[in-house]
């Protein structure tokens, strides 16, 4: 009989040494087989059908109730690492090269946006007000990712009311305090 991570981690977390571990799932894998022996077999695989489906449901509801946060800078390497930070946070998090690339697709709107000033095609400035213009971006705030400016300044500039900034290089913890404060 194979069990889960979790069944095996709820097995290990209940018992507190290594033979009452062996002894409890011992037990466990011998309940498993005489209950699965009572179910036919089209019933215990409609059972694991619903089971599945009702985590897949549970799954994409939580997924939605999570803040989606877009980043958006030509490194793809900062990228990477602010989305891995922010997922660990707890956030759902894409990211884009190019802020025409969100604009011009077909993607789910963020709530908030990270978004670098100095880019190629598209600096911030006119990247900002081209999500003020659309309607579909009235409730997105965005976050300013910038080396133009020093610590203390974005600080200043980050004000209720303004736009925020956020000084390059940043920190992670700088970087989560920014994002739960504008999303708060």
């Amino acid at each position: 009989m194979n069990l889960s991570p979790l069944q095996i981690m709820l097995i290990r977390e209940c018992t507190r040494d290594e033979v009452a571990f062996t002894k409890m799932l011992d037990l466990y894998v011998s309940l498993a087989r005489q209950a699965s022996e009572r179910i036919p077999e089209s019933a215990e695989k409609e059972l694991f059908s619903t089971i599945e489906k009702n985590e897949q449901k549970s799954q994409e509801a939580n997924d939605l109730t999570r803040p989606f946060i877009g980043v958006i800078d030509d490194s793809a390497s900062l990228n990477e690492i602010v989305k891995r930070v922010l997922e660990h946070e707890g956030f759902r998090v894409n990211c884009w090269l190019s802020a025409v690339d969100l604009l011009e697709g077909q993607y789910e709107i963020p709530h908030l946006i990270l978004l670098d000033i100095e880019m190629p095609d598209m600096n911030g400035a006119v990247a900002m007000d081209r999500f003020k213009a659309d309607p579909r971006f009235a409730h997105t705030k965005i976050i300013f990712m910038t080396g133009l400016v020093g610590q203390q300044e974005a600080e200043e500039l980050s004000l209720p009311g303004k736009t925020a900034y956020l000084s390059k290089p940043f920190t992670k913890e700088q970087l989560i305090k920014l994002v739960r404060k504008s999303l708060g």
